[in-house]
C-alpha cells in the first residue's frame, strides 16, 4: 500500500509540474526551503494569497502585484522599498457577514492591496496581524505575512 502512495504522489508531482508549464508561471525551491513563484515576462498581473507568505516571487519592472489577504484581521500590506515597488491601491477589507460562510468574528473577507514594480531591485512585502479571530490570539508564527518580490528590467 506504502508504494502505492508514493507512486500516486510521484504521478501527482508529474501532472502538477506539467501543468505548471502551460500557464506561464513558473516555481523552484529557493535555498531556505520556500517557494519562489514568477510570472511569465508579459504577464500584466501576479496575484498573491496567504499561501505565498515566506517565498520569494519574481516580476518584471511595470509588472503589477497583487496581493489578496484572505481575512479583515491583516494590517495594511506595505512595501520595504517604495521607490521599488510602490503602491498603485489599497481597498478597504471587504468582509462577509453571511452566518453561512462566515461565522460573527470570523474575520473573513480580503485585504486586497496592488503594487506596481517601477525598478529593478528587491523589496519585500509585509503584513501582520495578532488575532486571528474573535478574541483568538494568532500563535507566533501567523502573525506576519512576507514575500520578497525580486524585480528584473
Amino acid at each position: 500500500m506504502r508504494r502505492g502512495l508514493l507512486a500516486g504522489v510521484a504521478v501527482l508531482g508529474v501532472a502538477v509540474a506539467v501543468a505548471g508549464c502551460g500557464s506561464g508561471a513558473t516555481k523552484a525551491t529557493t535555498p531556505g526551503g520556500a517557494i519562489s513563484v514568477s510570472a511569465s515576462p508579459g504577464t500584466a498581473e501576479l496575484r498573491l494569497t496567504d499561501s505565498a507568505n515566506n517565498t520569494t516571487v519574481h516580476a518584471t519592472v511595470g509588472q503589477t502585484v497583487v496581493i489578496a489577504l484572505g481575512s479583515s484581521y491583516w494590517s495594511e500590506v506595505t512595501s520595504s522599498a517604495p521607490q521599488l515597488l510602490q503602491r498603485v491601491a489599497q481597498s478597504h477589507p471587504m468582509t462577509s457577514s453571511s452566518p453561512s460562510f462566515c461565522p460573527p468574528g470570523g474575520g473573513c473577507g480580503a485585504q486586497p492591496s496592488s503594487f506596481v514594480a517601477k525598478a529593478a531591485g528587491s523589496a519585500r512585502l509585509t503584513a501582520d496581524r495578532h488575532v486571528c479571530g474573535e478574541a483568538m490570539a494568532c500563535s507566533p508564527d501567523q502573525r506576519t505575512f512576507t514575500v520578497t518580490v525580486e524585480i528584473t528590467g
